[in-house]
């Protein structure tokens, strides 16, 4: 991007990796998504992965 290299820590270079992977997610789509879960709340990080697991994966579940 821009000639300019940026040594990023691995975990975040796997995370842009495995975003880039998705179906039209690119590499600059892929850092956006990563910096933004980066800076985000605990809570609306680990939301979508609790909604993919079900109600017993929360506290007082159905």
């Amino acid at each position: 991007m821009n000639g300019s290299t940026l040594a990023l820590p691995p975990s975040v270079a796997r995370l842009i990796d495995e975003f880039s992977k998705l179906p039209g997610i690119g590499p600059k789509t892929a850092s956006r998504l990563t910096f933004y879960l980066l800076r985000a709340p605990d809570e609306q990080v680990n939301a979508p992965g609790r909604s993919c697991a079900g109600p017993q994966a929360g506290p007082g579940g159905m």
